[in-house]
């Protein structure tokens, strides 16, 4: 296998070496020699990572054969910024990050968007049809191991309520599969209660036509009873496609908007009539 793979390696002071992969190439990505990959991943590290007594700590890009060189133009550790998350004030106002048009200065990380499988590439890229705007682009889905696989994020269930209207809305891209015709696109919300169960809805269901280029998806659900319980722990949107199909996204919204009446007001110009 000749392959790409991303390691977090260090030495405690007891010399005790250990590490762990942030991120691993698979063939379905379908790279080639001299072609420019960006990568981007999220790194979490532990109280004993920083431990100042620490002989080293080291990022290493390896896993290719011995007579394949490797080029880095770029390497870029950082803090995700403030632009990345909604303000306080207006956490329920947009249930979809701030940063749904892919255009926050994150040196080309999708942070707080994140790939549902380590082995699908998630990245910012620049259209090159209109130099100044970016898109999230969804790599590697022609793995048939990962048919559900694509583009998410978490929000808070504290923003929910029964009968609130969620207002979904993204333009897709879909492109360089082994499927051919219309393609199918679909944004899921995904929620997990303190119990561990597991329950899925769908938010939007769209017909995108191959090669056409940017088409809208957009859909309307209604947030029912169980999903407005304090038992719900964890909420996430995911957003698939076709399978063995890879798809760019941009201009991502999820807002929620009113609910049904819980009192009724009669004129009193009707009222015994």
């Amino acid at each position: 296998t000749n392959c790409i793979v991303m390691q977090h390696a260090w030495m405690d002071a007891a010399f005790v070496r250990g590490r762990r992969v942030l991120w691993a190439e698979r063939p379905s990505l379908g790279t080639k020699y001299g072609e420019l990959l960006t990568v981007a991943v999220v790194v979490i590290f532990s109280e004993e990572d920083l431990l100042s007594s620490n002989v080293y700590q080291l990022i290493q890009v390896n896993g290719l054969n011995p007579n394949v060189d490797i080029e880095m133009e770029r390497l870029s550790l950082f803090h995700p910024q403030a632009s990345m998350f909604p303000t306080p004030s207006l956490l329920c106002q947009s249930l979809a990050p701030p940063a749904g048009d892919a255009e926050h200065e994150s040196f080309g990380s999708p942070y707080p968007f994140y790939s549902t499988h380590p082995w699908i590439l998630l990245t910012i890229e620049a259209d090159g049809l209109n130099p100044n705007n970016n898109y999230f682009r969804v790599r590697g889905r022609n793995d048939r191991a990962v048919p559900d696989s694509g583009l998410a994020w978490d929000f808070e269930g504290g923003c929910l309520f029964e009968g609130a209207y969620l207002d979904f809305t993204a333009d897709v891209r879909m492109s360089g599969g082994l499927q051919t015709g219309d393609m199918e696109f679909k944004a899921v919300l995904r929620a997990e209660s303190a119990a561990g169960e597991r329950s899925s809805y769908q938010l939007a269901d769209c017909r995108i036509i191959e090669g056409v280029g940017w088409q809208s998806c957009d859909g309307s659900f209604v947030v029912p009873l169980e999903l407005a319980s304090s038992s719900v722990q964890t909420l996430q949107v995911r957003l698939v496609g076709t399978s063995q199909v890879n798809f760019d996204v941009d201009n991502v919204s999820l807002t929620i908007q009113g609910g049904n009446p819980d009192v009724l007001i009669v004129d009193k110009e009707i009222i015994n009539r």
